[in-house]
């Protein structure tokens, strides 16, 4: 009884996966076959949970991480122009908002490509691969981001306060502000599924609106951790754009004219040492 049970339960479990690998196209095309996207499990999967495990092992260690913890008394002089205006800000009810406003920006953009799929009548696998790629390009981003902000630990806008509390003064967090990983993985996701999206349904009347809102909630998101004094100006910026970029790269080396290609990396010797060179060639 267990062993049927149990066979059951692999065939279950292995008929899940193969909706993961891309299969050609039968029957009437859909209109996402205009823009294929592929993935392969044998490098999704480790990636995915490589760089998981990089950013929940940065994040858990955080605390080992920073040394110089100089609140309220950081030197305000290594602050460059543009970011001073925003030194002691502290709104916590702007810092809830962006909690509550990540989580709707994480979840919202994948919620619409589920239910736009299940309307076409698009394979399951579509949705799957997509979730994938999107969970593959976040783990990425907070990977990316950990090991930014714990190397460079810049101290937040309200570690700047007189007033500050004790307690927030001695923890990690108030000083890893650069940069903004609220931001970052707002456009991240926005990015993702936008182009995921854009990429099957190039004819779809709903790809403007989609990029329009998934990237203006992003950017009110930005504008809550400013606001709150959890970031500066730059560190905003820097979050755009990098949460941007790495939602847009891995996506884009999914699709299969592009995905199925050849990596190499070859040594390039330079005055001093040596530099690693990446060579992606298509098929």
């Amino acid at each position: 009884m267990r062993r049927s049970k149990l066979s059951a339960s692999l065939k279950l479990l292995a008929a899940f996966l193969a909706t993961l690998w891309p299969r050609p196209a039968t029957g009437t095309p859909l209109e996402h076959d205009a823009g294929p996207i592929s993935v392969n499990l044998g490098v999704d999967l480790p990636l995915l949970i490589g760089a998981g495990t990089l950013g929940g092992s940065l994040f858990a260690l955080r605390e080992q991480f920073v040394t110089d913890r100089c609140a309220p008394n950081c030197d305000a002089q290594y602050v460059n122009s543009l970011d001073r205006n925003t030194l002691g800000d502290f709104r916590p009810d702007a810092a809830t908002a962006g909690d509550i406003l990540i989580a709707v920006n994480l979840g919202l953009p994948l919620a619409f490509d589920f239910a736009y799929q299940r309307s076409v009548g698009a394979p399951w696998s579509d949705f799957l691969s997509d979730g994938l790629i999107v969970s593959e390009t976040l783990a990425i981003n907070m990977a990316l981001h950990q090991l930014v902000s714990i190397t460079t630990q810049r101290p937040r806008p309200f570690a700047y306060r007189a007033d500050l509390d004790p307690a927030r003064a001695e923890r990690a967090d108030t000083y890893l502000s650069f940069y903004s990983g609220h931001t970052a993985n707002s456009f991240a996701v926005a990015t993702a599924t936008s182009y995921l999206f854009s990429t099957r349904y190039p004819k779809s009347s709903w790809r403007i609106p989609l990029w329009t809102v998934t990237h203006g909630l992003a950017a009110i998101e930005g504008y809550t951790r400013l606001t709150a004094g959890y970031h500066h100006f730059t560190d905003v910026f820097v979050g755009a754009v990098v949460g941007s970029a790495v939602g847009l790269i891995v996506p884009a080396l999914h699709r299969t004219a592009s995905y199925e290609g050849t990596a190499r990396i070859m040594p390039m010797p330079v005055a001093g040492g040596a530099l690693l060179s990446v060579a992606w060639t298509t098929q």
